[in-house]
């Protein structure tokens, strides 16, 4: 099949328009790494330019992303100014450094957590908070009000529902899993089986867990389509960013779902797992193929992605619709739904 067949098979089986613009948008950004489609059709941003000189209070990702589409910041505002000289080419102030040294200058929010906190801050020194344009106040708050992987409307739940959670992490995502399940008009048993290679990361989910009521069982196993032991970044500092790496510092081993899990009534499967979500699909054929549970996938840590992950799940099983949902203000965080 030619590459414009694949794509075309994948588009007819994206269940709404939303999905289609996301898919379009990100197979666009995944063969030609221009973001002005994305950012458009995907964020529903464009770069802007203020009258006056700005300073974004808040020098984490989501000022770092303002940053980018600000065309006359002049500085960032933050409270940890001790710690980092110069962001983004942008010298990092004190609120206290900031009023000795500007005048006549919007402020805005760089934060979505602490907004509150920060704009309470500068009430508090008379100085107003300029709102961003509508389009970064709709991208904001969407991403406030947003659950990711529970807060899709066409998700049903299972009598009994039984959820995978490939790369737990922490456990919040089993823990919002809970919470979408308590909101079914019925009481619904249901279980989680939790696979998570990273041996600093077990406690943290077990301690997330313990007192939910909930049964679980965490699977200290990266999952794979092969069983093999390999080096392992656990990335203490971050966990975020632990990864497979040949300069890790732990060893992991992979195995395969099919054979983990071969007893198991599956109902609902999410991976997130660094670029090993096709692999890990491969492993998990038999039950695709033959349980059908509910599937959401990340489809942005590799470029092909996009296309490569739909195409195997078509392959397995014809009876899946596919829906794209996107979860940040970057590019990471799209999720392909497959139900």
């Amino acid at each position: 099949m030619e590459f414009k067949e694949k794509i075309a098979k994948i588009i007819d089986r994206l269940g709404d328009e939303e999905s289609k613009r996301i898919f379009e948008a990100r197979l666009l950004y995944s063969l030609t790494g221009n973001l002005d489609c994305f950012d458009s059709a995907v964020l529903g941003i464009q770069k802007i330019s203020s009258e006056k000189p700005v300073a974004i209070f808040g020098c984490g990702q989501f000022g770092q992303f303002l940053v980018e589409y600000i065309q006359n910041a002049v500085c960032f505002i933050d409270n940890y100014a001790n710690k980092a000289n110069l962001v983004k080419n942008l010298p990092v102030l004190s609120l206290d450094e900031f009023i000795r040294r500007y005048d006549n200058v919007d402020v805005v929010i760089g934060s979505i957590d602490y907004y509150d906190d920060l704009k309470a801050q500068l009430n508090r020194f008379d100085i107003p908070v300029c709102d961003l344009p509508v389009c970064f106040q709709n991208l904001f708050k969407k991403m406030q009000d947003q659950i990711q992987y529970f807060d899709f409307p066409y998700l049903e739940h299972a009598e009994h529902e039984v959820f995978v959670d490939g790369g737990c992490l922490d456990g919040n995502t089993s823990l919002d899993f809970i919470q979408w399940s308590k909101s079914a008009s019925a009481n619904k048993n249901i279980g989680i089986i939790l696979f998570e290679p990273n041996q600093y990361q077990v406690p943290v989910c077990e301690t997330a867990l313990r007192n939910t009521g909930v049964p679980f069982k965490i699977i200290q196993k990266a999952l794979s389509d092969c069983v093999e032991t390999l080096k392992f970044n656990s990335a203490e500092s971050d966990p975020k960013t632990a990864s497979i790496s040949n300069d890790g510092d732990i060893v992991i081993e992979t195995v395969r779902m099919d054979d983990v899990l071969k007893d198991e009534r599956i109902t609902f499967i999410k991976l997130d797992i660094e670029g090993a979500e096709l692999r890990a699909l491969r492993g998990m054929k038999k039950i695709i193929s033959n349980q059908k549970p509910k599937l959401a996938i990340s489809v942005y840590h590799k470029p092909e992605d996009i296309w490569e992950i739909p195409l195997m799940i078509c392959e397995v099983n014809e009876n899946y619709k596919f829906y794209l949902r996107h979860y940040s203000w970057n590019t990471a965080e799209t999720v392909l739904y497959a139900i």
